[in-house]
């Protein structure tokens, strides 16, 4: 079974984010709404892991290893990125 997609709406600078499996809402810091936003459009394809995550961000990133899976840590326990 597919799991139902997160929801991504900008809020000022950061993002709340609604995961339709929890019913829980999360307010993302401005430093992950982009990302966030990146990870909503990806799920539109499928799945969101950590490489299809990386691979997007790719052209972007000037951001260490460890900030990247900080970044993913983040945003799976929110329901945007499977691990």
């Amino acid at each position: 079974m597919l799991r139902p997609r997160s929801i991504v709406r900008p809020l000022g600078e950061a993002a709340v984010v609604f995961d339709p499996l929890t019913w829980q809402t999360h307010l993302l810091p401005a430093e992950l709404a982009a990302v966030a936003s990146v990870a909503e459009e990806l799920a539109v394809d499928g799945p969101v892991t950590a490489a299809r995550l990386r691979q997007a961000l790719a052209a972007e990133a000037d951001e260490p290893e460890a900030a990247f899976d900080d970044v993913v840590a983040a945003l799976a326990d929110v329901g945007l990125v499977e691990t």
